[in-house]
């Protein structure tokens, strides 16, 4: 085999490489920050907070178990309801999530996320800050609570500890 053939198929080799990992790119979920692959239960609870900035309430409540629970710290005081009454409570005109507020920019960019998963249990932990209007409303920790149903990752229980102390 002369020299030539040699760096021939290694140009092959390279070239196949490049075709197999821009192939691989299209077929899994990445994560915008770091480029590494997502793991499905951080994908759900992307999701459920895209639900939050684009003000639409079916989608929220698609990525929720019916009962899930809402563990919420305010004030220096535990507030535990159905995550479903505290979304439709907010849609109906309650708080920074009401659809009076449909006209104002709301996200929730996560700074920090990290998540543990077991065969069909998860959480995922944030480090956040909720934005109206590009200011900060409040910031936090959360903890999601998920569970594998039907095949796909839904919240079952939400943790949130929330202050406006800057």
């Amino acid at each position: 085999m002369s020299v030539l053939d040699i760096r021939w198929r290694s140009k092959q080799v390279v070239y196949a490489i490049f075709a197999l990992a821009s192939v691989s790119a299209f077929m899994t979920p990445v994560c915008k920050t770091n480029g590494q692959t997502e793991a499905p239960e951080i994908t759900t609870v992307r999701l459920f907070l895209a639900g939050i900035e684009n003000h639409d309430l079916e989608s929220q409540l698609s990525y929720l178990t019916p009962d899930a629970q809402a563990y919420r710290l305010r004030n220096g005081k535990w507030i535990v309801s159905q995550i479903r009454d505290v979304l439709i409570s907010g849609a109906a005109g309650g708080g920074a999530l009401s659809t009076a507020d449909a006209s104002k920019s709301v996200s929730e960019p996560i700074d920090e996320i990290g998540s543990k998963t077991f065969d069909q249990i998860a959480t995922v932990w944030t480090h956040y800050q909720f934005l109206v209007e590009g200011k900060v409303h409040h910031w936090g920790h959360t903890i999601y609570t998920l569970i594998k149903q039907d095949g796909r990752w839904v919240i079952s229980s939400v943790v949130d500890e929330a202050t406006t102390d800057y």
